[in-house]
């Protein structure tokens, strides 16, 4: 049994062969891998602390509640815990891959991912890098496309910077805020609602827990969408469709992680909606859908004006104050954004890496889907599978058009 300090308590676990330490200067570093599902209350406020200092950090999906979810589910969720002088230093959720190799937790819906630092708000702690944090965990390299780093130095980590957007309270002005951006498109958004209204019934909002039926028809509406647009169908795999099963028992209430789903309705008609995580006040969505029969009338547009409207709104109980868009160059996305901040894509890795020799755009767009077919496919005939449908899908005729207009999907 090893005792560490916390910063605020003691914490005990117990010493295995994984253990490992290493050394970055004068600074003996430890590090140790632990199943997320046998942790005592001190890691667990710990861990609640490390992402205290920033909203972005308060996205649900680095919280213990996530990765102790993905570990009831799959085998290889870990939990990888650096200490520093005796001291908790660093908190990492991850997927252990053969040969070293790790990815977030949650992949590839980790829409953000960090090594969590207790420590991190005082400046007189000690700073251990990141490689060595990785060689104490025995991380050869971690796959990463929305890394935080604390510092912002994605350079000396030869991270590409990319931005990651979200909807974040302005005190009942985000809506105001979104129609400076476009006063146009907002304009003529209005114009969709009032037609909706008229041709198929009035608009109703609803935000809660998710439900078993919107859920499948949101799916099944997503599933479609990756269909004609040749994109991987992550909602395939038996463990992505539990994990979303598992969220919808798992309602966010009392400020506790849980399963979201917000949708909006035309009189009876379900016409979008989106499922995902929630923690407190912070949401991530993961699946956008729209009936497509609607398409002309931009329903996945329409349903993040509702949840704008949403958060606007004074009167709610329960309020959501930082809903995240993610990363890409959605227009959708700069159009609803009220909030920014940039995040890592690239490798995390314990020893310098070669440079690539695949930076053309289009190997390096290759290797990224093969990439993600393995974060999403866990077995090889799932793998084989997913690679025979990406490469039909590279001659399906309209492809480029239809992942166009699915964007607000």
């Amino acid at each position: 049994m090893m005792t560490f300090e916390t910063g605020q308590s003691a914490l005990s676990i117990e010493k295995s062969p994984r253990a490992k330490a290493v050394w970055s200067g004068q600074l003996r570093v430890v590090g140790e891998i632990v199943d997320p599902l046998k942790l005592d209350q001190a890691l667990l406020s710990a861990w609640q602390n490390a992402r205290a200092h920033s909203v972005w950090l308060g996205n649900p999906i680095l919280s213990p509640g996530f990765t102790r979810l993905l570990a009831s589910i799959r085998s290889d969720a870990r939990l990888g815990l650096v200490f520093v002088d005796d001291q908790l230093h660093s908190i990492l959720p991850f997927h252990q891959r053969p040969f070293g190799r790790a990815r977030p937790i949650g992949a590839p819906f980790s829409d953000i991912s960090a090594i969590l630092q207790p420590e991190a708000a005082n400046h007189h702690a000690p700073k251990a890098p990141v490689a060595t944090i990785l060689r104490a965990l025995n991380i050869a390299e971690m796959r990463v496309q929305s890394a935080w780093i604390e510092d912002g130095d994605f350079q000396s980590m030869s991270l590409n910077a990319r931005p990651s957007y979200a909807m974040t309270a302005l005190n009942g002005h985000i809506e105001e805020t979104i129609r400076r951006h476009d006063p146009k498109r907002i304009k003529n958004y209005r114009r969709l609602e009032a037609k909706i209204g008229r041709e198929i019934g009035d608009l109703r909002f609803e935000f809660g827990p998710i439900n078993a039926q919107i859920s499948a028809k949101l799916c099944a509406w997503k599933r479609q969408q990756y269909a004609q647009t040749g994109a991987d169908d992550v909602l395939r795999p038996a463990w992505t469709q539990k994990m979303l099963a598992e969220l919808a028992q798992r309602p966010a209430r009392n400020g506790g992680f849980g399963g979201f789903c917000a949708s909006l309705w035309a009189g009876n008609r379900l016409i979008a909606g989106h499922l995902g995580v929630r923690e407190g006040a912070n949401c991530n969505p993961w699946i956008a859908a729209f009936d497509p029969e609607l398409a002309a009338f931009s329903p996945g547009a329409l349903l993040l004006l509702a949840i704008a409207r949403h958060m606007d709104d004074a009167n709610i109980s329960d309020p959501v104050r930082h809903y995240a868009l993610g990363t890409g160059h959605g227009s959708y996305k700069t159009l609803f954004s009220t909030a920014e901040i940039l995040l890592g894509d690239g490798y995390l890795c314990a020893n310098p890496r070669p440079k690539r020799a695949f930076n053309a755009p289009l190997l390096r767009k290759t290797l990224e889907r093969l990439d993600h077919i393995a974060s999403v496919e866990l077995t090889v005939l799932g793998r084989a599978g997913a690679l025979a449908r990406a490469g039909m899908g590279l001659f399906a005729p309209g492809r480029r058009a239809r992942a166009t207009e699915a964007e607000l999907g």
